[in-house]
């Protein structure tokens, strides 16, 4: 570990309008308290009593190993680009103010580091949480560890066969952010950023393994980031984004076939969410061109490449792109 820092790690967690979610959050804090571990807050500019909370509660007030940023709003990536350049650790983490770590997870992730000095980026052991507390494994692509950067990136493209939940190195995540930052185009996109920066981070890792420290995400419907979302059609620009990336560099172009079905999968989804919240989304026409240019961009011959092993995948794609471009040309039409 790096001696120049007072901690070893630092835990960012961006909060817009949360105040309904710290308090088990703030608990969390206490139980897993570590004079050597740093808890950053990002107040997003909040709207509603989320900053007062934070500031005013018992459990944080004049603890040393808590800082508080309060912020305009910009999105969790900026948030959390704020929490990293406040960060006094080598290593940083982050913790979404609805989801949990166990009282050990930090400690036993810090390990694989001491472990292994090419490691840049040790993932969590990941539990999704439901309604009713019912704990489920998230399905590892990936059955032996470590592995290189180069095939963690690949494990997300096509699908996520590997999260993105752990401690990265400072200069790792900041390499996320680099990559990131010089691949933005014109289209603004606060929505999904975090996902691209992650893969560019994964990209830019020598070596990346699994702890056993635990981290469980919440199906809380309550959340910020899994209530209705009506910019959600912003992710239409960073699959589009991740597909240029790939095709730009000849050393993953071998991963040119995957992008179209992740882009077939984006597409589906957010085709699906404009039907659900027809009702409740204003952007409608903002919507239909996003998703509509993104479907454009998805090629039948691709598809067949990444899938022809998987009769069942293969059916399931050609029948879906077929379906999405029958639906954004009939729109288009209109």
């Amino acid at each position: 570990m790096s001696q120049e820092y007072p901690f070893k790690c630092s835990v960012i967690t961006p909060v817009y309008n949360e105040e309904r979610n710290l308090s088990a959050f703030l608990s969390m804090l206490e139980e897993i308290y570590d004079p050597e571990i740093q808890f950053i807050l990002i107040d997003d500019g909040s709207t509603d009593k989320t900053l007062e909370v934070i500031s005013n509660d018992s459990r944080i007030c004049n603890n040393k190993n808590i800082k508080i940023i309060s912020k305009t709003n910009g999105g969790a990536a900026e948030a959390r680009l704020v929490g990293i350049n406040n960060a006094d650790s080598g290593f940083i983490a982050f913790c979404d103010c609805d989801d949990k770590l166990d009282r050990l997870s930090l400690t036993k992730a810090l390990t694989e580091f001491d472990n292994n000095a090419e490691i840049d980026l040790v993932l969590f052991d990941y539990y999704v949480c439901s309604s009713h507390n019912e704990l489920t494994r998230f399905n590892y692509a990936i059955k032996n560890w470590p592995v290189s950067g180069y095939t963690a990136f690949e494990n997300t493209i096509a699908s996520w066969g590997i999260h993105a939940f752990g401690i990265y190195r400072k200069e790792t995540i900041l390499a996320g952010y680099f990559t990131t930052k010089k691949s933005e185009d014109n289209a603004s996109n606060n929505v999904n950023d975090d996902e691209f920066i992650a893969r560019m981070a994964m990209l830019s890792a020598r070596q990346i393994t699994l702890s056993e420290g635990r981290y469980y995400y919440s199906e809380n419907t309550l959340s910020t980031t899994r209530r209705i979302n009506g910019n959600l059609f912003k992710m239409a620009f960073t699959a589009q984004r991740l597909a240029d990336f790939i095709t730009g560099r000849t050393e993953l172009n071998l991963l040119i076939p995957a992008v179209h079905l992740y882009m077939t999968r984006v597409a589906t989804n957010l085709t699906i969410k404009r039907f659900l919240w027809r009702k409740k989304i204003t952007h409608k026409k903002e919507w239909d061109s996003a998703v509509a240019a993104l479907v454009g961009r998805i090629a039948i011959d691709n598809l067949i490449v990444i899938t022809k092993h998987n009769k069942k995948l293969l059916i399931w794609s050609l029948l879906k792109v077929l379906a999405l471009k029958g639906i954004y040309g009939f729109r288009n039409a209109k």
